[in-house]
Parts: structure tokens; C-alpha cells; sequence
């Protein structure tokens, strides 16, 4: 059966839209998943910015593939420590090897697509897009994509399981798409109006939008804990600025934000991914323990940067012995 044009399918698929309501027993799961999607934004708003891609049709997809994990590849699921194995293989395609930052495997996987291509977002374009994204076989099964409509009252029995395998008695227990972008509209009803917040200067933020997306996304199913690391963070604060020591260091990487703020980054995306990895599974990860050693040694390097040792400013230059210089 062939695919029918966005045109072709608009009017139909504003009317599924329009009928379809979260499932009354899958409502208060939407709202949580919906709450760590609102409080990750800031990473989705950074990849929204480089596609044109609405943020919100970013992590929707994203909790389709790995339940909005950021050490997993957008384009289906595999972890980012290598290169894609199920379909798309092979993916991202950028300009090294891995491991990669989930930032930079989403803006491939959306280019993949083209929809950084798209010019108008309209609810009826990302139902259109979000099928297409994961695949069109449910168009021939005549059956409503669970991709889209798993927790909602038009969810159908029927469920590709495995890449070209169909079981037609499955009933997908993960949340769709429409169920997740109606519960983020109940907590912020805004969100598909709301101009995309201003970009921040290069480096600027890095680290603190990654830890308050990390324990932000920790505060609906969790709220002892971020309040315990909330705190534990204040005590720091205010013992490390008692000390002289601790001033002279504060000093140091505010005057090398650049060089700290990405560290810092690089240190809590690391470490949210342990997270939200024990959080899912109960476990830790050993792959993602390596890398959060990995990324807490080169985050620490470039906190004890200098800006101008990284970012290309200009070192003094070297004394010179016949001018009595001191070596």
C-alpha cells in the first residue's frame, strides 16, 4: 500500500488527534513521563535550535526510543558508545568515531529524515512525521501506530516487536506520542506557542542547565532525593566560598568560564545518564560507570583549564634568555 502525502492525510490525521484522550488508567504514567521531558528541555532546546525541529516532537520521540534516555541514540535506542546497530545502522555519521553526545547523534537523526527541512509544525505534521520516523508498516496492518497512539483510547492491538516483525496480539505497554505531547500540553498548555527561549553565548550555562535538567527531571518520582541533593549542592557552596582556598578557586573558574562551564557540563550529562539509567533499571550500568570516570577526568581537565589554553587566546610569549629574561 503506498504512503499517502502529508496532504493527503492532514484532515484525517487532525481528527484522530482531536478524538483520541489519554487512557484514564495511563494518565498519571503520561504526566510523569511528561514532567522529565518539560525538565530536560533545555537539551531538547539545544538540538531544536541547530533543526528547526520543535522541541517537544524531539522528546516525545525521544521517550518512544529509549524512554528519554541520553546515553541511548535517538534514531532508535542503541547506546551512544557506538555507532547504531539496529535500523538506522551505522548511524551518526559525523565527523569522528565514538562515543557520541547525544546532542550531536539527535541532529543527525533528524537530518536523516530531513525534517530539519520542514518549515511549518502543525499538530497534524508531527503525527505525520513521528509515524514516519519510526516506520509506515502499520499503515499496511491497517492499524493505528502504537508509536503514536500506545495509552490512548485509540491504542489498537498490534505491534511490530522486532524490526520487520509483526505480532498482532501485542498491546504495547510504553506510552505513545500523542498520549505524552497531551500530557505536556496539560502541564503547560503553551508549550506549541511559546517562542523558543534566546540562545545563550557559547559555553555560557552549559553546566548549569545540565544539572538543573538532572535534578529537575529527578523532582516528580523522586522529590526526596533532589531535595537531598539540592541541599548537599547549597552546604558545598557555602563551604567551599568560606574558605580562602575555596574563594581562590570559585575566582579561578568564573574567570575561565568557558573552559569550566564545559567541563562542568560534560561532567553532569555524564552523570544524569548513570542516574536515569539506576532509576530505570535498579542497576548500574557498567558501560555508563566507564563512562562517567571518563567524563568526570576530562571534565576535571577542563575545569582546571585556562580559557586561553583551549579557546585560542593569545599565551605570553616566551621569555627571551638574550633580553634577560627569566625562564
Amino acid at each position: 500500500m503506498p504512503n499517502p502525502s502529508f496532504a493527503a492525510s492532514e484532515a484525517g490525521l487532525n481528527a484522530l488527534w482531536a478524538k483520541a484522550s489519554i487512557r484514564p488508567e495511563r494518565r498519571d504514567a503520561a504526566l510523569a513521563a511528561a514532567r522529565r521531558l518539560l525538565a530536560a528541555r533545555p537539551r531538547y532546546d539545544a538540538v531544536a535550535k541547530r533543526t528547526g525541529v520543535p522541541w517537544w516532537w524531539i522528546a516525545c520521540a525521544h521517550w518512544r526510543e529509549s524512554n528519554a534516555n541520553f546515553s541511548r541514540h535517538l534514531h532508535n535506542g542503541d547506546p551512544l558508545t557506538g555507532y547504531t546497530v539496529h535500523v538506522p545502522p551505522g548511524r551518526p555519521r559525523v565527523g569522528h568515531g565514538p562515543p557520541f553526545t547525544w546532542e550531536e547523534s539527535a541532529v543527525d537523526a533528524l537530518a536523516m529524515k530531513r525534517l530539519d527541512q520542514i518549515a511549518g509544525w502543525s499538530i497534524a505534521r508531527a503525527l505525520y512525521q513521528w509515524e514516519r520516523f519510526n516506520g509506515t508498516g502499520y499503515i499496511g496492518q491497517r492499524v493505528n501506530s502504537p508509536y503514536l497512539f500506545a495509552g490512548t483510547s485509540l491504542q489498537q492491538r498490534g505491534k511490530y516487536v522486532r524490526d520487520g516483525v509483526w505480532d498482532a496480539s501485542h498491546w504495547d505497554s510504553q506510552l505513545g506520542t500523542v498520549a505524552l505531547l497531551k500530557a505536556l500540553l496539560q502541564l503547560d498548555p503553551t508549550i506549541l506557542t511559546a517562542a523558543p527561549p534566546p540562545a545563550a553565548p557559547p559555553g555560557v550555562g552549559t553546566a548549569a542547565a545540565g544539572l538543573a535538567a538532572g535534578l529537575t527531571a529527578m523532582l516528580g518520582d523522586h522529590p526526596t532525593l533532589t531535595g537531598a541533593a539540592m541541599a548537599a549542592l547549597v552546604v558545598l557552596a557555602v563551604e567551599t566560598a568560606a574558605t580562602e582556598r575555596g574563594r581562590s578557586m570559585i575566582k579561578y573558574i568564573l574567570t575561565n568560564w568557558k573552559t569550566s562551564s564545559a567541563g562542568g557540563g560534560i561532567i553532569m550529562a555524564a552523570a544524569w545518564a548513570l542516574v536515569q539509567s539506576w532509576l530505570s533499571t535498579g542497576a548500574l550500568d557498567p558501560t555508563l560507570v566507564g563512562a562517567f570516570v571518563i567524563a568526570v577526568l576530562n571534565g576535571l581537565g577542563l575545569v582546571a583549564a585556562k580559557d586561553a589554553d583551549v579557546t585560542g587566546g593569545t599565551k605570553p610569549n616566551a621569555p627571551d634568555p638574550a633580553k634577560g629574561g627569566v625562564g
